[in-house]
């Protein structure tokens, strides 16, 4: 387990030694480890884990004890009961840990606890100052190898709730919104604390899409899709088929709003990890705009794959579209595996690349 799963765990272990209730925990977020161990608890009767990643989500599939819970297909969670502790790995996205905050006042009994650790260069002093603003003193904290942990007990609210309880996204039953336009008019998008970019559409993006030209009928493959701005708007420009992919659970519920809300067809998603999860498809068009960091260090482990392996995917005469960092240089990576590679437009910060014809 890494070091916030280890503090989390400890908490709990010493809450049972205390004779605290521990017969069901939710635990929100964080590695799969966590919920999996937890689940092997003396007293433990149940444990429900959100997992915000599907390749976690994969690894606990089938523990005895351990419900997933879908948040694709229910990402406000519906009502399970009480917990009498709720476990939360901080996220490094502030507003996702308050949705986090939101729900744990809502699902804890009212003697239960709560406990929250996070690195300390990750914003964990912010998410325990939001848990004080809804839960009251901290009961006990502790510090180990640059993370801490903090220990709440239910009971303690304070009488006033901060205002951010209510704010779209953190609320509980809400979506974020952002819009994007063409010449074909403006798409709303739903979206969540935590998706990439967040209610905003990147710079990035937003230059990769300027230039997307999409045929009428050819079938398209968005690679770690995040809100679905590439693929939802190659749809509107006549697709006849778009796939998307992404292992973040909120960006695939993301995209299921979106669809739903703006009653679109001809367009599928995939919870894969990079090309894994799809069918034995080919694509006339890969498009993606793909994450360069894992945590606060620079890996390009995500963009060498979905460059290296997309020939196997494209269909004749197909295409890869990426935008990218301009320090990036995915260009001569495209280059081994490709014959024609362009820059399509290039500004100081990004640059929109193409390549075609895979050797």
């Amino acid at each position: 387990m890494n070091v916030s799963s280890e503090m989390l765990a400890r908490q709990l272990e010493r809450h049972r030694f205390r004779g605290g209730s521990v017969r069901r925990v939710l635990v929100a977020g964080g590695e799969a480890e966590l919920p999996i161990d937890v689940s092997e608890m003396d007293s433990v009767e149940q444990v429900v884990w959100l997992p915000t990643d599907t390749r976690e989500a994969g690894r606990a599939t089938g523990v005895a004890g351990l419900d997933l819970h879908d948040l694709i297909a229910v990402p406000d969670f519906e009502d399970k009961g009480r917990f009498d502790a709720v476990l939360l790995p901080a996220s490094p996205n502030r507003d996702l840990a308050r949705r986090w905050l939101v729900l744990t006042e809502a699902v804890l009994t009212d003697d239960g606890v709560l406990a929250v650790a996070g690195p300390n260069d990750e914003g964990i002093r912010s998410v325990i100052s939001d848990a004080v603003s809804l839960f009251g003193s901290v009961d006990t904290e502790d510090y180990a190898r640059r993370h801490r942990v903090a220990r709440f007990v239910a009971g303690r609210t304070p009488i006033e709730h901060p205002g951010w309880t209510t704010r779209p996204g953190i609320a509980r039953g809400t979506w974020q919104y952002v819009e994007v336009d063409d010449d074909s008019g403006v798409l709303s998008l739903a979206t969540l604390p935590g998706v990439f970019a967040g209610n905003r559409l990147d710079a990035g993006t937003a230059l990769l899409l300027a230039h997307l030209k999409i045929p009428a009928g050819i079938r398209v493959l968005d690679v770690g899709c995040g809100t679905g701005a590439i693929g939802l708007m190659a749809l509107r420009q006549g697709a006849g088929r778009v796939d998307m992919t992404d292992v973040d659970v909120f960006a695939l519920a993301s995209v299921h709003h979106s669809i739903a809300m703006n009653d679109l067809v001809g367009v599928e998603t995939f919870a894969s990890d990079v090309y894994e999860g799809l069918p034995s498809d080919r694509y006339d068009l890969i498009a993606s705009n793909p994450p360069f960091h894992q945590g606060k260090q620079v890996d390009h482990d995500m963009a060498e794959r979905l460059i290296r392996e997309a020939p196997a995917h494209l269909a004749d005469g197909g295409r890869m579209l990426i935008v990218a960092n301009a320090f990036l240089a995915y260009g001569k990576i495209m280059e081994r595996h490709f014959h024609d590679v362009r820059t399509v437009v290039a500004t100081r910060q990004y640059h929109v690349l193409e390549a075609t014809s895979p050797r």
